[in-house]
């Protein structure tokens, strides 16, 4: 049987889903990576991913020198590549169809990113899988602040020792068991289906 806990909240991006910006973004400006993150202004992602600039905002101020921004091939390239990270659905899928299910254990995202998180639910589905998802846009917050998992917790009415948290960033994983949180750091699928057995939440 499954201990105390009542929600497991996902990171998406770099967890469930193939992250775009490390490799895709860079070759669609025609450059390395160390040379976007020269180039890229401090704080526009960040401001767009607290939903605090739209999209064409974002793409006017992607370079800190303010150079055009093809807003809607940028769109494309990102929307194109947003695929499943190999064994996710499945993994997902399992979890809904463990018994614990009758027992109102919850499936959530847990995510920093902008609005751009509706191209991939309308692409992937992630409802499919996910009872809730609550994404920084929508928050106001970003993972690591306390204030973003208060947030959730609030919402979800669950205590600290309800929740497991799933994300590739040790910050953010490190954030959360300061909250009172369990924790995984990704690492891969089966790294993860591991720990889930070891809490006893996946057969």
């Amino acid at each position: 049987m499954p201990d105390e806990r009542t929600v497991i909240l996902w990171d998406v991006m770099g967890t469930l889903v193939y992250d775009p910006f490390y490799e895709d973004i860079p070759r669609f400006f025609g450059m390395t990576l160390d040379e976007v993150f020269r180039w890229k202004h401090p704080t526009a992602w960040v401001r767009f991913e607290l939903g605090e600039l739209t999209e064409t905002e974002f793409a006017q101020s992607f370079f800190h020198d303010c150079r055009s921004v093809d807003a809607v091939g940028l769109r494309r390239c990102v929307q194109d590549a947003y695929q499943w990270l190999d064994g996710m659905p499945l993994l997902l899928q399992r979890l809904r169809e463990q018994p614990h299910r009758a027992q109102s254990i919850r499936q959530c995202a847990f995510s920093n990113y902008p609005m751009w998180y509706e191209w991939i639910e309308e692409k992937l589905l992630l409802s499919r899988y996910l009872d809730e998802a609550f994404v920084s846009y929508q928050l106001g917050y970003r993972k690591p602040s306390t204030e973003s998992y208060h947030r959730v917790m609030a919402t979800l009415n669950v205590e600290p020792r309800e929740c497991l948290f799933i994300d590739d960033r040790e910050v953010n994983v490190v954030a959360a068991r300061h909250c009172g949180w369990d924790a995984i750091l990704y690492e891969n699928p089966g790294q993860v289906e591991g720990e889930l057995k070891n809490r006893n939440l996946l057969t």
